[in-house]
């Protein structure tokens, strides 16, 4: 787990994707990457019916504040 993550909370799910995403170059370079978002990847993104439900906006809510308040205060 990436250390960002370490005292907030969060048990991420690791995955594998083909999405792309710039992280690949930043971890290229020496840096810890995290694709993190409130979609369910799992037969959801980029289809006609894409959706989010409102618990995982509000845990994506959640773990923004905790991020911000770690990382700038």
């Amino acid at each position: 787990m990436p250390k960002l993550l370490e005292n907030i909370d969060v048990s991420p799910d690791v995955i594998h994707s083909t999405e792309p995403s710039s992280a690949g170059l930043f971890y290229d370079a020496g840096y810890e990457t995290c694709f993190f978002g409130a979609a369910d990847l799992e037969n959801n993104l980029f289809h006609p019916n894409e959706k989010i439900s409102l618990e995982k906006i509000q845990f994506v809510y959640d773990f923004y504040l905790k991020l911000i308040e770690r990382i700038c205060l």
